[in-house]
């Protein structure tokens, strides 16, 4: 900004030296340089999030201030649908169809259980297997609610269904286009978020992420937490961030070697980046709670901490044995009436929260 105002400064005082036609030209490529970069910097400063900001402010956040209303999903069980543990597990929902489907990399037979809003079981999607509409190993799963088709990654090709669990069509990785690429096929070290409405690039060793068309969305600046010559300081793992219309979350880890006496409960922050106060804070602590997360005022139950988001929703699992011991500690009515319906055998429960 200061070397271009002392280029338009420069450019007045040599105004005998140039035409009329040709100082008019000049002039508006310095009021063109001029104006463009008071709009870089004021997107720039606004997508800034605040590492050392973030985990300075340690606060309690209520969830109320996001959400209106949190439900506890009890899925069928029975012995065609058997779920593995919540780390095993990845969730997605539309509308009224929620999908859980297994880890990265899984060799499970099925990809998916379809569930409804309410927990009842209605079809598996996708088969393990070499032949045409089968998987080999489970990658990643989309979710398209307006065509309402369930795709999945293996390491070779996208196949993709219908809700219903009907085979649609597939396409080898080899054959994608352009953007497809960029879409689906991103490296190693770059995770592709797609459950917003507007995808992000999440890059593991950048402190940019980035919409689909390579512009910044967000920069993340680290401050006295920059990593310097032996590494990282602080770690942020691709696969937790969580975007909504109000916030981005995400976790924050706090590297060994940076913080090699830290207890393994303050290793890990969980960090809000509120998109309206352009603010960012960790969840502070609660040591009487079985983790961190959005303090529950909806209902006095335990913390949530959203693993997924989108419509409107968000989305965390629990073991039915973990729910079971916490609704005994807690306070919240629905959380013991949804106990009450688990054994020790049961799938895990959904909880899911309204956005306001």
């Amino acid at each position: 900004m200061k070397n271009i105002n002392l280029n338009f400064i420069i450019a007045m005082k040599n105004i005998n030296q140039f035409s009329t036609n040709k100082f008019a030209i000049y002039l508006t490529v310095v009021l063109t340089l001029f104006a463009t970069g008071c709009t870089r910097q004021g997107n720039v400063n606004g997508n800034i999030i605040s590492i050392e900001e973030a985990l300075g402010n340690i606060e309690e956040v209520s969830l109320s201030k996001y959400a209106s209303e949190i439900e506890y999903v009890v899925l069928d069980n029975s012995d065609s649908v058997m779920l593995p543990g919540v780390k095993d597990l990845q969730i997605k929902g539309a509308g009224e169809d929620i999908f859980i489907s297994h880890g990265v990399f899984s060799l499970e037979k099925e990809a998916c259980f379809r569930f409804t809003s309410d927990g009842k079981f209605c079809n598996t999607i996708g088969i393990r297997g070499r032949g045409p509409g089968e998987f080999s190993r489970l990658r990643k799963v989309y979710v398209d609610p307006a065509q309402r088709t369930f795709t999945i990654s293996d390491p070779h090709k996208l196949i993709t269904y219908s809700f219903e669990g009907q085979f649609i069509s597939e396409k080898a990785i080899s054959d994608f286009t352009p953007e497809e690429s960029a879409r689906y096929n991103v490296g190693a070290k770059e995770y592709l978020y797609l459950d917003y409405k507007e995808p992000v690039l999440i890059h593991n060793e950048n402190d940019t992420l980035k919409n689909m068309d390579g512009s910044a969305r967000y920069i993340l600046h680290y401050g006295s937490y920059a990593p310097d010559s032996k590494g990282k300081k602080i770690a942020i793992p691709s696969s937790k961030y969580v975007e909504t219309d109000r916030f981005v979350k995400f976790n924050a880890l706090r590297t060994a070697f940076a913080f090699p006496n830290l207890d393994e409960h303050d290793k890990v922050a969980e960090v809000i980046y509120d998109k309206q106060t352009k603010r960012a804070c960790s969840m502070k602590v609660d040591y009487n709670q079985p983790f961190e997360g959005f303090k529950n005022d909806l209902d006095g139950g335990i913390p949530f901490w959203p693993v997924y988001a989108s419509e409107g929703k968000m989305y965390q699992m629990l073991d039915a044995t973990d729910f079971i011991s916490y609704a005994e500690k807690s306070n919240a009515p629905k959380m013991k009436e949804a106990a009450a319906k688990l054994t020790e055998e049961s799938n895990p429960v959904l909880i899911v929260v309204t956005l306001k």
